[in-house]
């Protein structure tokens, strides 16, 4: 019995194992520029990097623009429609997210003095650059995720 047990629990456990390096493989990675990976690697400085992250968000969003676009002219009207519903709503969430973590950084940066880690600006600022790349490649890679969209 207690072999079977023993089979049992190690193929359960590869085949876990298998699901989470499958899943860990599907995730998309962030497409940053050269550009972007040279500045942040050379910056030294807290303001250096606020510049990288600066420059390299209005790159990503003209390519969240051109992806919109690109996308668009493939709908149909009432899927044009909804894609611009879509993006409304989701730029409605990015900016409350945004909000809330400046907000977050705004009380960290007043509260007394302690060991954990605080929310910093440039926290909020590099966030912000992976909500709009990560939704530059999804548009890129032709999905319209429903959780933006409230109306079904």
């Amino acid at each position: 019995m207690n072999n079977i047990f023993s089979k049992w629990l190690y193929i359960w456990g590869f085949v876990s194992l298998s699901g989470v390096a499958t899943a860990l493989s599907a995730a998309p990675t962030l497409q940053y520029s050269k550009t972007y990976d040279k500045c942040n690697h050379a910056a030294k400085s807290s303001t250096n990097k606020q510049k990288c992250i600066s420059a390299e968000y209005q790159r990503q969003n003209q390519r969240l623009k051109n992806a919109e676009q690109k996308l668009s002219a493939t709908l149909s009207a009432t899927e044009q429609k909804r894609l611009l519903d879509v993006q409304k709503e989701w730029r409605s969430l990015h900016t409350f997210y945004d909000d809330q973590c400046n907000q977050t950084a705004f009380d960290a940066e007043n509260a007394p003095a302690t060991s954990s880690k605080k929310v910093t600006e440039l926290d909020c600022d590099q966030q912000f650059l992976e909500r709009v790349t990560e939704r530059a490649n999804e548009l890129e890679q032709g999905k319209v995720r429903a959780e933006y969209y409230l109306d079904p």
